[in-house]
């Protein structure tokens, strides 16, 4: 029994330090950047423009935060640290006649280096996902767009524990089919055109790859258990978001994106509480052009 919570209190801060050191640093940069595009910014037309047809929108951005991730599998204790990675959002016109005349393809690759709240434990973290969605113009003004459309997803989330022998490491893997919504807003700060796109997805129906909590992956592959690893996954037993907002800034002729990604995955599928969540920061390089389809 604790008898100085004040002293719980302090420890707990201190565990946390780190995030609150990383922080300011990003937020320092985000404000570097945001100057530099207003005093470059010059004939920006297109910033925030939905692509016409065959006109493709690629935003390429780094991006660096904090994760988080309790993974009973492996370990009962909650791991905290720094993320990093990249991701590339494609958008696309298919056809202006279609209902779903938009196509958006979002690929991304993360590294977290996390360690528990005592310090004395270190889990490596390495996430690949993609997602593509089928847009529907929903609402459509000057200065706003509301789409939505399908998706399907395919993620991959490989933890590795050096403080676990037994069972050192665990995936966890998911396809599914969701939703998503995307809003995008146009405005002006003084001359500087600027766009907002903020985006949610939710997958809703799939399956899970995940080992049930007593099955070591020896043991899987020796006895060929593999349906102990397959779920079927819905909003009742697999809580599941995605959330993207950034902004698009010009810089002379070209564009810059500034975004904030984040992520939370909940389940307790196959005996393992599992609580799995992100939260990222972005720099990123706009690039708008044709697609041509080889004289087809």
């Amino acid at each position: 029994m604790n008898l100085n919570p004040m002293k719980t209190m302090i420890e707990r801060k201190t565990d946390n330090s780190h995030f609150f050191e990383v922080l300011p640093r990003l937020a320092s940069i985000f404000l570097i950047v945001l100057f530099a595009t207003v005093v470059n910014a010059q004939n920006a037309t297109m910033v925030g423009i939905l692509p016409s047809e065959k006109e493709v929108v690629e935003d390429f951005s780094v991006r660096a935060g904090m994760g988080s991730a309790t993974d009973e599998y492996l370990s009962p204790n909650e791991y905290n640290g720094f993320s990093i990675g990249f991701k590339l959002d494609r958008m696309s016109s298919r056809n202006e006649k279609k209902m779903f005349c938009y196509s958006k393809n979002r690929s991304s690759l993360l590294f977290c280096d996390m360690k528990n709240r005592a310090g004395n434990g270190v889990q490596l973290e390495m996430a690949g996902s993609i997602v593509h969605v089928w847009e529907a113009p929903l609402l459509h003004y000057r200065n706003y767009d509301l789409l939505a459309g399908p998706s399907v997803c395919g993620s991959i989330d490989a933890f590795y524990n050096l403080r676990n022998s037994n069972n050192p490491a665990n995936v966890h893997g998911m396809l599914a089919a969701g939703l998503e919504f995307d809003n995008l807003f146009r405005f002006k700060v003084g001359r500087l055109p600027i766009a907002l796109d903020a985006s949610f997805n939710m997958p809703l129906t799939g399956i899970f790859f995940v080992p049930e909590y007593n099955l070591p992956y020896y043991l899987l592959f020796e006895e060929r258990l593999y349906g102990k690893t397959i779920h079927f996954m819905s909003p009742f037993n697999v809580t599941c978001l995605y959330n993207d907002v950034a902004f698009f800034f010009p810089v002379g002729k070209n564009q810059l994106s500034l975004s904030m990604s984040m992520d939370c995955t909940v389940h307790n599928l196959g005996g393992n509480a599992t609580v799995i969540s992100h939260c990222l920061f972005g720099l990123g390089y706009v690039h708008r052009f044709e697609h041509k389809y080889n004289g087809r």
